[in-house]
Order: structure tokens, then C-alpha cells, then sequence
């Protein structure tokens, strides 16, 4: 009986152990404005979404990190996030993920990466 109690223990406390490593590392979602996108992005951790609210950024570095890049869209599904100019508008270095949403104008690459791999481009505007 001491042994069944003594085991039900152990086993209890396995599955709270295994729900907090679960919950420690769950993918967040960030919202960045022009002015903290860069620090955003640092913070940012593997399988993090980003989402760039509403405004005009400056080019933007992604370095080392696997996350998801989306710019906000209006309900008429006007991008509402923009990249002007920068050669490139976004650079990533070791990066792998996903960028959405985004208007890129006036500059001379939309994106340049060394050595990036398994990165999507969804809805990207590109004038």
C-alpha cells in the first residue's frame, strides 16, 4: 500500500513537471511598433510570432532566430505594415520561418539572408 501511494506520488509529480516545461516554452505572440521592432525581435524566442502593428518601418534585421514575421492587415485586407526602403528592407542571418503581411517599398532587395533556410513568404507586397 505505502509503495502504490509512494508511486501515485512520483507520477503526479511527473505530470506537473512535464505541464510546466510545456507551458515554459510556448510560443508567444509580440507586437512590435516602428520604434521597438528591433528589441521585440531580439526578445523574441523559436516559434514566436511577430506581428508588426500598423506604421512605416526602417529595414529589419531578423538574426538567428526561427520565428514568424506578420504584418498587421485592416478587416479589407489592406497591409498595414510597411518597409521603406534599405537594401535590403529585411536582412535575416541564420533565419528560418515565416514573413507575412508586409509592404516593402523603395528598396533595392526585399530580402536577403546568409545562410537562411525553410522560409516562407506569404502576401508579401513588393513595389
Amino acid at each position: 500500500m505505502k509503495a502504490k501511494k509512494i508511486l501515485s506520488s512520483i507520477l503526479a509529480l511527473c505530470m506537473l513537471l512535464s505541464m510546466m516545461s510545456i507551458c515554459a516554452f510556448a510560443a508567444e505572440t509580440l507586437v512590435a511598433t516602428p520604434e521597438n521592432v528591433a528589441s521585440v525581435i531580439a526578445s523574441a524566442k523559436a516559434g514566436d510570432t511577430v506581428v508588426l502593428s500598423e506604421g512605416t518601418y526602417s529595414p529589419i534585421s531578423v538574426i538567428e532566430k526561427n520565428i514568424t514575421l506578420v504584418g498587421e492587415v485592416s478587416e479589407s485586407g489592406e497591409l498595414l505594415a510597411e518597409i521603406v526602403g534599405g537594401d535590403p528592407a529585411i536582412v535575416g542571418h541564420r533565419f528560418t520561418g515565416t514573413i507575412k503581411n508586409i509592404k516593402i517599398t523603395n528598396a533595392f532587395r526585399g530580402f536577403f539572408g546568409e545562410p537562411c533556410k525553410d522560409i516562407v513568404f506569404d502576401g508579401l507586397y513588393i513595389t
